[in-house]
């Protein structure tokens, strides 16, 4: 029972977290290309997307 719950917090996480990365994925590369100009800007725009995944999946899981 806890392993099922568990692996039903962990997926619900998982797409909270991937519905809100891929909601802001444009306006951050917007962002970030305005802002930096140069090509280092999606590199950037991954590190902020992949921070996004993260957080979010550490704030549903556990909080």
């Amino acid at each position: 029972m806890f392993f099922t719950l568990l692996a039903l917090i962990l997926s619900l996480s998982l797409a909270v977290s991937y519905t809100a990365a891929r909601v802001f994925r444009k306006p951050i590369g917007a962002i970030f290309t305005r802002i930096i100009q140069d090509e280092i800007s999606t590199a950037w725009q991954r590190y902020v997307m992949f921070a996004t995944y993260v957080v979010g999946i550490c704030d549903c899981a556990w909080g």
